[in-house]
């Protein structure tokens, strides 16, 4: 496996990160993982098959709700 893609063994502490890090309070926690989750050292995989091929022409997103006002971008 390439070992540049693993994280450290460790997670760093709030007194290893430089000044300009913004640090949550949560970060403080012994124990930050939610409960029957585990830690992993290798980065997630978000999409294994890649970014789908959309033409360029032929999307539409839009943003409708609890919006003052609707928007349409195509």
């Amino acid at each position: 496996m390439d070992s540049t893609k693993l994280q450290a063994d460790t997670i760093p502490g709030v007194d290893e990160l430089g000044d300009g890090v913004i640090i949550s309070s949560d970060t403080r926690r012994p124990e930050r993982l939610p409960p029957n989750q585990v830690r992993t050292k290798k980065w997630p995989v978000l999409d294994s098959r890649g970014a789908p091929e959309i033409a360029e022409g032929s999307w539409k997103l839009t943003v409708t709700g609890l919006v003052d006002t609707e928007l349409t971008f195509d």
